[in-house]
């Protein structure tokens, strides 16, 4: 085979790495930022479960 013969299949190769690298990176952004919320919800949370515990603890009292 010739070189002008493997130049399709290569360029079409080439094409569909650099789309799956794309996508990984947006997938990994996607993920770090849904990653980020989801904490700072579990914060806000635990940060009202903490305060209705201590408020109903002294509210027995």
């Amino acid at each position: 085979m010739s070189t002008p013969d493997l130049l399709p299949p290569v360029i079409a190769t080439a094409v569909v790495v650099f789309l799956l690298v794309l996508g990984s990176l947006r997938v990994a952004a996607g993920y770090r930022k849904a990653r980020s919320r989801f904490r700072r919800l579990t914060r806000i949370r635990i940060g009202l479960v903490h305060t209705r515990r201590s408020s109903r603890k002294k509210a027995r009292r």
